[in-house]
């Protein structure tokens, strides 16, 4: 369980940042976009979880989240660069 619990430490680290860079789509209001990569990585977690179970058991489970989370990461880290930060059409504060 020592090594389950590793593998669930670093699962909390990597939906940390997940929540991080979803924030920052929130905030550039990519709804649309917000959900298709939310959609993605629940579709992908399914079979690396069953995959990583069949393989190795409960630890195998957690690497298949750790897997499906990295991949969500770089999913968000791409549609967050690509934003127009700083756009002119931004009337949060008056002028």
């Amino acid at each position: 369980l020592d090594v389950f619990l590793a593998i669930c430490i670093l699962a909390a680290g990597l939906r940390a940042g997940i929540q991080i860079l979803q924030a920052c789509l929130l905030a550039a209001r990519r709804f649309t976009t917000n959900l298709y990569i939310r959609l993605m990585a629940t579709i992908v977690i399914v079979p690396t979880c069953i995959v990583g179970g069949l393989l190795d058991g409960l630890n195998g489970i957690g690497w298949g989240m750790c897997v499906a989370f990295v991949l969500q990461i770089a999913a968000l880290v791409v549609a967050v660069l690509s934003q127009p930060w700083g756009d002119s059409t931004d009337k949060t504060f008056p002028d």
